[in-house]
């Protein structure tokens, strides 16, 4: 279950971060393949 869990905060986190950083693409780079480090 907790592997589960993880995964799905995992990925509302990630689709979280790339909403926000769609708004600021057109003001900066982003890095490449629109991933922050580490992931």
């Amino acid at each position: 279950m907790s592997r589960v869990w993880t995964t799905a905060v995992n990925f509302m986190a990630l689709a979280a971060w790339r909403a926000a950083n769609t708004e600021a693409a057109d003001k900066k780079d982003t890095w490449a393949g629109g991933l922050p480090p580490g992931m």
